[in-house]
């Protein structure tokens, strides 16, 4: 079962990376800078992080490295003061592929999130908190129209 987690997991970051790299022209980044940073988005996962702490463990190990997107990993996946387009960028491309690496409405995303935690979890009202953040971003505006002109939903990139 870890195993197909880990490897579900996998496929899910390299979607991640894909999307950041695509929009990466958005926020006047690197494609390959913003590639890397999708891909290594949850590795707090694979040195014992869960669910509620896969961000801690991958900021602050990566922090130690000097990494330069260190707070970004640290940030995603939650409410914070901290804030920045890389961020943005990340928290939007994230949760907008789902766990099996397809690119998902924001509404489906939730669906695969409440599927494997229960829609009453806190993942859910995490959720819910940074989509009503997120959703009034112009970048996410820009990606949304991007991904629905282009038909990319339910398709892997």
């Amino acid at each position: 079962m870890k195993c197909n987690f880990l490897n579900n997991r996998a496929i899910h970051s390299l979607s991640v990376a894909k999307l950041m790299s695509k929009f990466s022209h958005m926020i006047n980044r690197h494609p390959e800078d913003m590639f890397l940073l999708g891909y290594i988005h949850d590795i707090g996962y694979a040195i014992g992080g869960e669910n509620s702490n896969h961000n801690l463990y991958g900021g602050k190990l990566l922090m130690q490295n000097n990494y330069p997107y260190s707070k970004e990993i640290l940030n995603h996946g939650i409410i914070t003061d901290y804030n920045s387009d890389e961020l943005t960028l990340l928290n939007i491309c994230d949760m907008s592929v789902s766990s099996k690496g397809e690119i998902v409405t924001f509404e489906n995303r939730k669906k695969d999130i409440a599927e494997r935690y229960g829609i009453n979890s806190k993942e859910i009202q995490t959720f819910d908190a940074l989509r009503t953040k997120i959703e009034k971003t112009e970048i996410y505006k820009k990606i949304k129209e991007t991904l629905e002109k282009e038909n990319l939903y339910g398709n892997q990139i």
